[in-house]
């Protein structure tokens, strides 16, 4: 999963080492990471931010519970100063299941699966807000390698026109 957000800068780092932050919004606990790690045995988070001082930085991040018994940690990180011709990003990639039934899930993963469920799961928010939806770029990779016919993309054509509408009156009282 890839985005070109603001990244792991450091203010969004912070929060990110932070369990149960709530500074993201509401409905927003900071667990992700947590799932990360009941889900998979390695996640590896790659974010290219700008840093206060303006400068571009490489975070890397990888979650594991394995490194918990050497590190006392299941998150490692690294941040470096990096070339300024690479693009401001961050992936975030999961490997190896380690629910043997999430393994065959994710084995019969497409694409277009993907490009389904992304659209019905945010549909009325896409709806809502057609003319400035974000850039959907859908890709499979195979050791690294992107497999080109996979490719598939969603755009404001995939979000459909409202068939009518209408305006309604809704009463209401106020209570003393």
């Amino acid at each position: 999963i890839t985005d070109n957000g603001e990244g792991f800068n450091d203010k969004n780092f912070d929060r990110f080492v932070t369990l149960f932050d709530d500074t993201k919004g509401f409905n927003n606990f900071g667990t992700g990471r947590i799932q990360f790690l009941h889900f998979f045995r390695i996640t590896q988070i790659r974010s290219v931010y700008i840093s206060k001082t303006g400068e571009k930085r490489l975070r890397t991040i990888v979650l594991s519970n394995s490194f918990y018994q050497q590190y006392r940690t299941s998150i490692l990180t690294k941040d470096e100063k990096i070339n300024s011709d690479i693009a401001k990003e961050t992936t975030v990639s999961f490997f190896y299941p380690i629910n043997t039934d999430d393994k065959s899930l994710y084995n019969e993963l497409t694409t277009d699966k993907i490009k389904h469920e992304i659209l019905t799961h945010y549909l009325c928010k896409f709806c809502l807000n057609k003319g400035c939806i974000p850039k959907f770029h859908i890709s499979r990779y195979i050791n690294e390698v992107e497999d080109a016919d996979s490719l598939r993309t969603l755009t404001t054509a995939d979000i459909p026109d409202p068939d009518f509408d209408n305006s309604i009156t809704i009463p209401f009282s106020t209570l003393f």
